[in-house]
């Protein structure tokens, strides 16, 4: 199957928009001028939100915040539990337990 490529941007690209049209800006002014009186102190008017839009499609670079550790709160299950690991644990050479099975069980084949 063969694709054709058409020159020009593609339907897509041209319907795209990333905000209002200047119409409906504009449209929606008129109807915001026509409801509010102008006040003679800018500050008497009600605050309007802030927008920031992305710079070049980039999202803004984000501190990590510092998550605060909860109380640490210990069962007597748990407390219980590193006690028997604590006084009962051994710990050994692995390759060397290894070795010892190895010449075990090359004993008990001959």
């Amino acid at each position: 199957m063969m694709y054709t490529i058409t020159r020009g941007p593609s339907k897509l690209a041209t319907q795209r928009r990333t905000g209002p049209t200047q119409q409906q800006v504009e449209s929606k002014l008129g109807e915001l001028r026509g409801r509010h009186q102008p006040s003679p102190w800018p500050l008497s008017s009600p605050a309007q939100k802030l927008v920031f839009n992305r710079v070049n499609g980039k999202r803004p670079q984000v501190l990590p915040q510092h998550v605060s550790a909860p109380d640490e709160c210990y069962t007597l299950a748990h407390e219980e539990n590193v006690r028997f690991v604590y006084e009962d644990f051994v710990p050994i050479d692995l390759e060397e337990w290894w070795a010892q099975q190895f010449l075990a069980k090359i004993e008990n084949c001959s």
